[in-house]
């Protein structure tokens, strides 16, 4: 875990060049503000090239909401709130699996977040419209390993953050093999 964290305050890290590397970074400082390393200074720089360099998409990029959570991380919630306030649940985005990023990705992280670090806006952000158009994907079976585990963290968070973690409980996982067989 330390050389994780290390290598999340490499050079190679600080990259803004494309929205997608700027997004990286955004995570990469939300993981060492989460871990108690405080990014201040990449937190001014990150904010300054998002609005110089990507200044039309950044502000609807997932880039955005890892940037306010850290705002948040770190007490600075005046510029957290305000960054965001503006993220809305069903953005189109383009996809890019490079990157591992697409919209169910970006909603279920919003969610996640929102969960997590800005419980006064749940009721608001994950409204039962929000959640159907985020979690939509499960039902045509369009997802991965990594936007399932992003929607399994917002899941948790969300339930958590309304006092309902218990009902989690009850929760349970099927897969469906291919002579119709179902597997917990």
């Amino acid at each position: 875990l330390k050389k994780a964290l290390d290598y999340l305050e490499t050079e190679p890290i600080r990259n803004t060049i494309s929205i997608e590397k700027a997004r990286q970074f955004a995570y990469a400082l939300y993981l060492r503000a989460r871990s108690g390393r405080v990014p201040s200074n990449d937190l001014g720089f990150l904010h300054s090239a998002l609005l110089k360099n990507h200044k039309e998409t950044w502000s609807q990029d997932l880039a955005a909401a890892w940037l306010a959570a850290t705002y948040k991380l770190v007490k600075k919630d005046e510029e957290a709130n305000r960054i965001f306030a503006g993220l809305k649940i069903g953005e189109t985005v383009r996809t890019d699996y490079h990157y591992f990023y697409d919209g169910f990705v970006r909603d279920t992280a919003i969610l996640y977040l929102v969960a997590k670090h800005f419980p006064e806006l749940v009721k608001e952000i994950a409204n039962e419209k929000a959640m159907r158009v985020a979690f939509a994907p499960l039902q045509t079976s369009h997802y991965n390993t990594h936007s399932a585990a992003f929607s399994l963290l917002a899941l948790d968070a969300i339930f958590s953050s309304a006092g309902l973690a218990e009902n989690l409980k009850s929760l349970k996982i099927e897969e469906v093999q291919a002579k119709g067989v179902i597997q917990e």
